[in-house]
């Protein structure tokens, strides 16, 4: 103790008392940083950050009320504040969840913009649900009858962000699948029944009842599912450039037969996890107009590694062609005996020109001789990621629709 209380007087005897407060003030604001970078770097909530601040800021105040000849004042501020800090590092590691943050996994020169996308729709705009043995991040906004919007492949609920707006009253909802946008990446196959199975348990934690449904890509094939499974809690369906049946080989075109027959071989995890040409691909020739770099980082930013790919290459795998996959073939066979006979449930078609990918005119007629209680409307040129492109004309057939068929709680209706 004598020799170092010996060591701290020379040192500020030899450099003078404001060169080492200055010093010592230095270390505490580079701790602060440091402890304000963890929020995006290391996954600590900002609650966590937030009170490892305050704590450092306290032990400042401290410091400059102790007295001790041990230590001279400068000294003492970076002495306590590195007590202080070390203290709330190990308490924010001890409450830290089990599961990884979002951000976790992606690698140490990953864009800053992608990783604040990443993290504004994982930790501000939307809510989590604990589901199985993961998570889901969902859109919630309003009161009223609950309109669950379900997006496709490789999309999420950020591809309804110019529709929800526009659709009228009701509590308006939209999941990001589990493996996709914000939503957990749990160690599953990620099959059309593993995605039935957690969308499910999320509707039966929201305790969701008389519902309408919208539905995009794959997310019309899991609210056809859903419905026909649960028709007492179904008011009604729309969809728009949805797997509503089976295909045969036979049905694509020369161009679209090639890429399907590439991706459901051994070329599939070069073309979909390594080289991330599908995700790439789809927002830009997907759409008639490319979307924007702010949103496409969106878009990107679940997916930085090609092992984070896996839930897109397992939907492309997932489009029942030629009688496979068996157990998705059924599952469509079921909900299509079901859309022809719920005659007491209002369904709406949104058709594209020109530009039908699932849904051209062939399926658009199939529709209309094997659905029952089916309105179908037109909503002009969109490429396949029709919310895209026409979110204004989308929002405008969903609210005409449900105000005819007076789908809305009698104190919504306009």
């Amino acid at each position: 103790m004598l020799s170092s209380t010996t060591s701290n007087v020379r040192l500020v005897g030899r450099f003078g008392p404001r060169p080492v407060m200055a010093a010592g003030m230095a270390i505490c604001a580079g701790a602060l940083i440091w402890l304000a970078h963890l929020t995006e770097t290391s996954g600590y909530t900002s609650q966590q950050v937030g009170g490892a601040i305050g704590a450092a800021a306290l032990s400042t105040i401290f410091a400059t009320t102790v007295r001790s000849d041990a230590h001279p004042y400068p000294l003492r501020i970076a002495i306590v504040h590195g007590y202080t800090t070390a203290f709330c590092i190990g308490a924010s590691r001890i409450s830290r969840p089990s599961r990884p943050p979002i951000t976790s996994g992606l690698p140490r020169r990953y864009s800053k913009r992608r990783r604040i996308a990443l993290k504004q729709i994982g930790e501000k705009t939307m809510p989590e649900l604990s589901v199985l043995n993961s998570t889901m991040h969902y859109q919630d906004s309003g009161t009223g009858t609950p309109l669950v919007f379900l997006h496709g492949n490789p999309a999420s609920s950020h591809i309804w962000r110019n529709v929800i707006p526009h659709v009228g009253h009701g509590r308006l909802l939209a999941p990001d699948l589990i493996g996709m946008g914000a939503s957990g990446k749990p160690d599953i196959g990620y099959s059309f029944a593993d995605h039935a199975r957690y969308l499910d348990a999320w509707f039966d934690a929201l305790d969701l009842q008389d519902v309408i449904l919208i539905g995009h890509d794959w997310g019309g094939g899991l609210a056809f599912d859903w419905a026909a499974r649960h028709p007492q809690r179904v008011a009604g369906i729309a969809f728009a450039e949805a797997i509503v049946k089976s295909f045969e080989w036979e049905d694509l075109s020369p161009g679209v037969r090639e890429r399907s027959e590439a991706v459901r071989g051994p070329l599939g995890e070069q073309i979909v996890l390594e080289k991330n040409n599908f995700l790439t691909a789809a927002f830009s020739g997907g759409v008639l107009t490319p979307v924007g770099a702010e949103d496409l980082e969106v878009y990107m930013a679940p997916y930085p590694t090609p092992e984070s790919r896996r839930p897109i290459l397992e939907w492309v795998r997932q489009r029942p062609l030629g009688g496979e996959p068996a157990e998705v073939v059924e599952r469509v066979d079921a909900f299509d005996t079901w859309l022809s006979l719920s005659l007491d449930v209002p369904k709406l078609l949104m058709t594209f020109e020109g530009h039908g990918v699932l849904i051209d005119r062939h399926a658009t007629e199939w529709c209309r001789e094997n659905i029952a209680a089916l309105t179908i409307v037109e909503c002009g040129q969109a490429g396949h990621h029709a919310p895209e492109d026409r979110p204004n004309e989308i929002a405008a057939a969903i609210n005409t629709w449900i105000d005819h068929h007076q789908l809305r709680l009698a104190h919504e209706r306009p």
